[in-house]
């Protein structure tokens, strides 16, 4: 340990790291898009009411984006993106539903 280190005493430690685990945990879903095209990005996921598929957003090349903020509402959260400027998409196995403008689908 270097001499310039803070010291923090176990007592004080100990009651940051139950400070620490006693705060809700908050977590925003951030997507970045690493590819060298404009991208639009849609999610599905679970809440409290059912399935839920809202989009788009738009990433700029080489930028990120908050998609949700705060709190999130699922564990897990299903993407489906489109390359706006060379074609082409990225999915998977799940299908869900989008439109072609910005959109909200409650329900599966």
């Amino acid at each position: 340990m270097s001499p310039d280190a803070p010291c923090i005493p176990l007592a004080g430690l100990l009651a940051l790291v139950a400070l620490v685990l006693a705060t809700p945990a908050q977590a925003d879903l951030r997507l970045c898009n690493t590819t060298d095209s404009r991208v639009g990005v849609s999610i599905g996921y679970r809440d409290a009411g059912g399935w839920v598929t809202e989009g788009w957003w738009n990433l700029a090349a080489r930028g990120c984006e908050t998609l949700v903020r705060g709190d999130l509402a699922s564990r897990f959260f299903y993407l489906h993106a489109v390359d706006y400027d060379r074609g082409g998409d990225w999915t998977g196995r799940s299908l869900m539903c989008t439109r072609d403008r910005e959109f909200t689908i409650r329900g599966v």
